[in-house]
């Protein structure tokens, strides 16, 4: 359970609070990762169109969670982007777009392997299945208390 934290760095942990949309949230990271040389300049619309056929806002009890990509031909470098939102923004609903996820914490993959999507997803799951790490993830104010949350469960994981 150590690949995803070794994923996040400080400088990619936001918190929106202005967000109005779905839209907004993923051009803004896909932006932020574009800057950084993380991504090419094609994967905000990759992220955009994957997002629309195939939604990924997680009906999880308590807070609502996303977890968008695209694929790997558009990455440069692996790395895993999280995004506070103190209010909810609805996103389409994976495997019922025609439904709504109110989400709050946003985990945006961008991998350079097709491959890597399915572990890191493994590790993630067991982050989004403990409602009182997504709680303590909501209410942190700093990236350094994200990045410490998500580290000390690792480490609790591992034990």
């Amino acid at each position: 359970m150590n690949q995803l934290s070794s994923l996040i760095q400080p400088e990619s942990v936001f918190f929106l609070h202005e967000a109005k949309s779905d839209v907004e949230i993923l051009s803004f990271v896909a932006d932020q990762l574009f800057e950084k040389s993380i991504v090419k300049d094609t994967f905000k619309e990759a992220l955009l169109q994957r997002e629309k056929k195939f939604p990924t806002g997680l009906p999880t009890q308590g807070v609502g969670v996303a977890i968008p990509h695209a694929e790997a031909q558009f990455v440069n470098q692996d790395h895993v982007t999280i995004a506070i939102l103190p209010q909810p923004i609805p996103f389409q609903m994976m495997g019922m777009p025609e439904n709504h996820v109110d989400v709050s914490i946003v985990f945006l993959l961008a991998l350079t392997k097709s491959e890597s999507h399915l572990e890191i997803l493994k590790e993630l799951m067991q982050i989004i299945q403990n409602q009182k790490i997504l709680s303590a993830l909501l209410q942190s104010k700093q990236a350094d208390e994200v990045l410490e949350i998500i580290q000390s469960f690792v480490l609790s994981e591992g034990d």
